[in-house]
């Protein structure tokens, strides 16, 4: 008998969310077998052996230490793991975003690797074993006249959120707007995180060089938009004029990351959701006067949130945490200069 242990996790202790297994089911090696969350991250632990699942010693809702046995599987023999090196990251978040095993998909691949457009095929297989109707890709080999046929919405994506602190008091004492300073540091830093400003497509992530940056913030009672086209290669005074410019008219299309900020208002948190056609968007929110420990002593600062609500299926909370941490560095030593060996413009 196996025991399926807590291993070491950033934030220490987790909460079981959910199994994605019961017990007597059998399970691949490597196969997503439950996911947990700890104070800083939500993550889905694998099956360490292919075997069958006997005993669930922490349920759903319970809390487990680090080392703590989570539950009992019985080996199946002494099988090779090639499932787990031989499935790219992105099929194998694809395949728990559907709950599908990726060990029981035959890959079309390099060498048989599992690639996202197996999972994808296998998704919409069982879409339609089970009545529900999902929009595919399909060849059209016959020009035919289309008959009328009621539209299936798609699928929305999975949405993940984190969010992080920052003192916003050097950004605050500076000439321009405390949006304009996030804004200036969001362009400077998404070339060093790509992945923040691409784009979602059936094939995987299409990776953007250019950085448009749409910036929305209150008027009335809704938002006014900003583009900022080739944000990246601004500084900060250039973006805070692109951002006064009455230019041409806005295609937020065009755009390959969003900033929403409510820091003029009293809100202090927004997750606002991506736009169509990008994969991640960040909330900026008003800051706060609270205490704050430097070094041994308190004083109080300005401290404002920033939120950043992601497509789940194009990068995991580790790249995300980064962003925002390389984010909050930036702002807490404003005020600056350009830095041209970095590339981050302040």
């Amino acid at each position: 008998m196996l025991d399926i242990t807590l291993p070491p996790l950033p934030g220490g202790a987790a909460l079981v969310l959910r199994w994605l297994a019961g017990p007597g089911a059998t399970i691949g090696a490597g196969a997503p077998l439950l996911i947990v969350r700890t104070e800083v991250a939500e993550v889905a632990l694998p099956s360490p052996e292919a075997g069958e699942l006997v005993e669930i010693l922490s349920d759903a809702g319970q809390r487990a230490a680090i080392g703590q046995t989570l539950a009992h599987l019985r080996p199946i023999g002494h099988q090779a793991r090639p499932a787990l090196a031989r499935v790219t990251p992105l099929a194998r978040q694809i395949a728990l975003a559907h709950s599908i095993d990726p060990a029981s998909l035959t890959g079309s691949g390099v060498d048989g690797r599992v690639v996202a457009a197996d999972v994808i095929r296998e998704s919409g297989v069982r879409s339609r074993e089970s009545g529900v109707s999902v929009r595919l890709p399909t060849p059209n080999p016959q020009p035919s006249t289309p008959s009328p046929q009621p539209s299936t919405p798609s699928p929305q994506p999975p949405i993940a959120t984190a969010t992080l602190e920052f003192d916003a008091s050097a950004a605050l004492v500076l000439r321009e707007s405390l949006t304009s300073c996030v804004a200036a540091a969001v362009a400077g830093l998404l070339p060093r995180h790509r992945a923040l400003n691409a784009s979602w497509s059936d094939d995987g992530l299409l990776m953007r060089h250019r950085v448009n940056l749409a910036v929305a913030t209150p008027a009335g009672e809704g938002l006014t938009w900003s583009l900022i086209r080739d944000a990246g290669d601004l500084a900060l005074r250039g973006v805070a004029r692109a951002m006064r410019t009455d230019a041409d008219p806005i295609n937020l299309g065009e755009a390959t990351f969003a900033l929403v900020s409510l820091s003029s208002g009293t809100l202090w948190h927004c997750a606002p959701p991506p736009l169509p056609g990008t994969v991640a968007a960040l909330g900026l929110g008003a800051p706060r006067r609270q205490a704050f420990v430097c070094g041994d002593a308190i004083s109080v600062r300005p401290i404002a949130s920033l939120t950043l609500s992601y497509d789940a299926r194009a990068f995991d909370h580790t790249q995300a945490a980064s962003f925002l941490r390389d984010l909050r560095d930036v702002l807490e030593r404003l005020p600056g200069v350009r830095d041209r060996e970095s590339g981050v413009g302040v």
